[in-house]
């Protein structure tokens, strides 16, 4: 994948064929998402287990009516990925949960009480509230909140026992709500038992990988369109067939982006990384422009119009785009290594261009002047040959914004610590 500075042209190309050192995209998160799968699964086997306890014991069993099945239930739902996942929803159903109950309890047992003097008046008031909290709790757990799940729980549990309460059994809210509060409690427990993966460990390996698969994807494209292909077009990644390089490592980005913000929402429940973390949401969002830009380069090199093809580029301004897309796979790379991760054995920055990112801009520029200088009129060719330049030149930029972000955060991580 690397170059050294004096590397010519016809040199340059790719070992396509080579597939033991083409790079895979998503190596460290798929790596750590198998670590999740296994601790996760023996910790719901485990908490089951302790759960039904509470069912198993006869005594038990009687002494809370039967409702041991809920703590089991809730072990099995609220046991997640990470710590901080878990967290986030063994509080969501308990406090859903016990609102839902005392609510149900209070509107419930005056229902009943009102019910023996007036009927039917005692089931109206429930079945009004039953209305009303359908409505408006339907509403608000469909908002983007950090209590949607809460009141969503809450919402569906709330009918239940308040028709138990109008039917004078008000022990079913009591002990359900002691069965989810102790299966919570187990589910929390073993969550955070060791062995268990960090929310921020996730959201860090999936900027890795961001970074890493971007910076293999700034080399496929620009290889193409050094070498006179057309690119092909991003809207086409979806379709039948097998997808190139390219796309193959451009859908691998875009599809981790939810994978990486819903790893930094759940960093904020588990540690004092999270403004770490957050900034990781920023850079993730930084890479997928850097992508962006780059692959928006098809809409300019179809039909035809490619500059190489039409043998309307000159020889310096390929290797100064060459230069350019080296050192932005350098930069991309080298973030990698800041962030404190150790690179494939087969991607390495050591032969890369010694110039840094604005130098590299800088001496693009200015061999694109020099080469559109000797053009007579603007061309679609001209057009083409314009604007996949001045995207790879906000490639360049947005991938100097990410090193500068990471950099930044891990500089003020430190001197934290060390305060």
């Amino acid at each position: 994948m690397t170059l050294p500075e004096s590397t010519t042209a016809a040199q340059a190309q790719p070992d396509t064929n080579n597939n033991d050192d083409e790079y895979k995209p998503n190596q460290f998160s798929g790596a750590i998402q198998n670590k999740q799968r296994i601790y996760q699964s023996c910790k719901v086997g485990l908490g089951v287990v302790l759960a039904s306890l509470t069912v198993l014991i006869q005594p038990w069993d009687r002494f809370f009516h039967g409702t041991g099945q809920w703590a089991v239930i809730t072990v099995v739902v609220v046991i997640l990925e990470t710590p901080g996942d878990t967290t986030r929803k063994i509080v969501n159903r308990f406090v859903g949960t016990l609102v839902a109950a005392v609510l149900a309890l209070l509107i419930g047992t005056a229902g009943h009480e009102i019910s023996t003097i007036v009927f039917p008046i005692g089931e109206l008031l429930v079945a009004t509230t039953i209305l009303i909290t359908g409505v408006v709790g339907r509403w608000y757990s469909s908002s983007p909140t950090d209590w949607a799940y809460g009141i969503l729980l809450g919402t569906a549990t709330y009918p239940f026992m308040a028709l138990d309460a109008l039917r004078d059994d008000e022990y079913t809210a009591i002990f359900r709500t002691i069965m989810i509060a102790l299966g919570g409690l187990v589910g929390f427990v073993l969550a955070w038992l060791p062995p268990s993966v960090k929310a921020s460990d996730v959201a860090q390996a999936y900027l890795v990988d961001q970074l890493i698969d971007t910076a293999c994807c700034v080399e496929a494209v620009v290889e193409d369109f050094l070498e006179g292909k057309e690119l092909n077009r991003v809207t086409d990644i979806y379709a039948g067939g097998d997808d190139d390089r390219a796309h193959r490592l451009y859908k691998a980005v875009t599809c981790s982006r939810p994978s990486l913000e819903s790893a930094v929402h759940a960093s904020k429940w588990e540690s004092s990384r999270h403004e770490e973390t957050q900034s990781y949401q920023v850079c993730g969002l930084s890479v997928r422009l850097v992508l962006r830009a780059i692959q928006a380069a098809d809409i300019f090199l179809r039909n035809g119009r490619h500059p190489l093809r039409s043998g309307q580029i000159d020889v310096q301004l390929e290797l100064a785009m060459r230069e350019l897309s080296n050192v932005i796979q350098k930069e991309l790379l080298t973030t990698v290594e800041e962030i404190g991760y150790e690179l494939p054995s087969h991607l390495t920055v050591d032969n890369f261009p010694e110039i840094d990112l604005p130098t590299a801009l800088l001496r693009f520029r200015h061999a694109l002047a020099a080469s559109l200088s000797s053009w007579s009129d603007e061309t679609d060719v001209f057009t083409s040959l314009v604007a996949f330049s001045r995207l790879l030149e906000e490639a360049g930029t947005l991938a100097l914004q990410v090193k500068c972000t990471v950099v930044q955060n891990e500089e003020s991580t430190v001197n934290s610590e060390d305060a």
